[in-house]
């Protein structure tokens, strides 16, 4: 189904993967929505497929590289003061309940739409954009009793020697208010750093979040269909769960290949085995997906691997899983 091209004088770095037949994301499973894994299984089977599946490791990125635009971009980003952020944070749970917002928005007779156009289709945002700038009234009713807090506490700076605080003087005072407010009051300016993955199709798409993605691809004679999962969220768990267990269950008629990248810490992709027969991550195979772990683990039997994560050197691999002596109390 796919072969794995590898870089010219190296046994493991990957330069490119080829497949008899085009790549198609997942729009054909509607087809099969709500299926559980084993009416999902008996449909494939059904269909004559091609059957392999792909696990990719990423390791930590090298700290040398994380400024270095060819493995890591960075975009600044402008955000509120450090002020409206304190009362932002002291404001959680307590904004305005919408019996509230509609009783400010009678007593204040404010207007409900922008236009009086007979068909006012700004009226949803406008009534938005309003209600928006009613909570907001209530992070700056804070300010003034923030500031003051901030102001009181400016006018005491420590003293080592004496291990106390001493107050200041009217002019160090002015001084300290005008860094305050500085502080208090400019803009916060802060970085992401998105890493850069550059993989080959359909291996290409990455969610930053996971640490490892797992790949269950199906061939016909016309194009390669595949599903991405991971434990990055709540759907990709799901499908890791669902396709996991239906794999599993279509590998006791027939061998499934299982191959493992890893996505290095410098961005390179490297082959690092290759299983006969199908492997998956025991990582959220129960959860989203509801199943007895006790029944996805007989299913699984011989199947499942572990991650193991180095914290030093931020490398992963993988391990035969092996269970824990409350699961195997649990099954007795």
């Amino acid at each position: 189904m796919i072969k794995i091209k590898l870089k010219k004088g190296s046994k493991s770095k990957i330069s490119g993967i080829e497949m008899k037949t085009s790549a198609s994301g997942s729009e054909w499973l509607r087809d099969f929505e709500g299926l559980n894994h084993i009416d999902l299984a008996k449909k494939l089977t059904e269909q004559k497929l091609q059957f392999c599946s792909v696990i990719i490791l990423k390791d930590r990125l090298d700290n040398d590289l994380w400024n270095n635009p060819k493995y890591c971009k960075t975009e600044n980003f402008i955000g509120i003061s450090k002020i409206h952020e304190e009362a932002r944070k002291r404001l959680i749970n307590k904004y305005y309940d919408d019996s509230e917002l509609e009783d400010i928005l009678s007593k204040q007779s404010f207007p409900n739409k922008q236009f009086n156009f007979k068909d006012d289709v700004y009226k949803p945002s406008f009534i938005s954009k309003l209600k928006d700038e009613i909570y907001k009234s209530q992070e700056l009713a804070m300010i003034p009793e923030i500031y003051d807090q901030y102001k009181e506490s400016a006018k005491y700076t420590y003293d080592e020697k004496s291990d106390s605080e001493i107050e200041l003087s009217e002019v160090e005072y002015e001084l300290a208010i005008k860094s305050l407010n500085q502080e208090l009051f400019l803009p916060q300016v802060y970085t992401q750093f998105n890493r850069v993955y550059s993989m080959p199709k359909p291996f290409h798409f990455w969610d930053d979040r996971n640490n490892f993605q797992q790949y269950f691809l199906m061939s016909n004679e016309s194009e390669v269909n595949f599903i991405q999962s991971g434990p990055a969220s709540s759907h990709q768990r799901e499908m890791h769960g669902l396709w996991g267990h239906t794999f599993a269950s279509l590998a006791r008629n027939q061998k499934i290949k299982t191959f493992v990248f890893k996505y290095n810490s410098k961005n390179e992709l490297h082959l690092v085995n290759e299983f006969g027969d199908f492997k998956a991550v025991q990582s959220d195979l129960t959860g989203n997906y509801r199943m007895d772990w006790s029944k996805t683990r007989n299913l699984f039997d011989g199947r499942l691997l572990q991650i193991e994560f180095d914290a030093e050197t931020g490398t992963q691999s993988l391990i035969e899983y092996e269970s824990s002596p409350s699961e195997m109390g649990a099954s007795l």
